[in-house]
């Protein structure tokens, strides 16, 4: 049972070893603003201090597609709670599907086709979800599936705290239980979570353009207070709360 790391992210990044945004890569470690207007601590809405996320249509590609993100190392196919807090401003709602955060597989050479992350954090039209590989750990599909959740509003103008709690498991041993503002928003047990990779899956923090049709609009987002803990933690012992369930429609693909 331990405290990983702790990320305040409020005036320099640390922990997390890698920045990627308008076609830069840089190491942010120690720096407050890794790409300047894309990944930099400011000032979040309400005035406090946090590192912010900004896309915009006009980015140049990064890996691929328009994102601005923060990685942490590799972690082991182990058991994992990553909390963290979130900021998104008023008025914010887009009909782009942007991910913003991410647990991204770590590929062994030769791997093919390119495999969907081990977890994905979204938004579309005022919404929050997560998606998941649809068939884990077989890597001959790069197709998602929601887990079994429920849908969530988009929270504007304050702080969330939100947190993934997964065991990256290639077998029955798997599970992961997902939690936005307090509420339950997913929950799998006995399920692989985990790829059969040499190098264990690594976190991403910012925002990310998924399906890569192009951006219709410029998105903003803060984070703050990334935590990584390993075994033997409860929901309450991390987030403070017993968590509730959310009361929405269930949706359940």
């Amino acid at each position: 049972m331990a405290l990983l790391f702790s990320a305040p992210l409020t005036s320099t990044v640390t922990e997390f070893d890698a920045a990627q945004a308008n076609g830069v890569i840089a190491d942010p470690r120690g720096l407050a603003a890794p790409i300047p207007g894309y990944l930099e601590i400011n000032s979040a809405p309400d005035g406090s201090s946090a590192l912010m996320s900004r896309i915009t249509p006009a980015d140049a590609e990064t890996y691929g597609g328009i994102r601005s993100e923060i990685n942490d190392a590799p972690q082991a196919n182990a058991e994992r709670w990553y909390v963290w807090e979130m900021f998104f401003p008023d008025g914010f709602q887009t009909t782009d599907l942007l991910t913003w955060m991410q647990i991204h597989d770590s590929p062994d050479g030769g791997d093919s086709p390119v495999k969907y992350p081990n977890f994905e954090f979204q938004t579309q039209s005022g919404m929050v979800f997560c998606t998941v590989p649809i068939n884990c750990p077989d890597e001959t599909s790069s197709n998602g599936r929601f887990p079994r959740q429920q849908r969530a509003p988009l929270i504007t103008g304050r702080w969330v705290q939100c947190a993934l709690h997964a065991n990256w498991g290639t077998d029955s041993n798997g599970f992961l239980e997902v939690y936005y503002d307090g509420k339950l928003l997913a929950k799998e047990w006995s399920r692989a979570c985990g790829y059969s990779d040499a190098v264990g899956p690594y976190w991403k923090l910012g925002l990310y353009d998924f399906s890569h049709a192009g951006l219709t609009s410029e998105a903003r987002a803060w984070y703050r207070n990334a935590k990584l803990y390993s075994t033997g933690h409860t929901a309450f012992g991390v987030l403070g709360v017993n968590p509730q369930p959310t009361s929405l429609t269930q949706a359940d693909v």
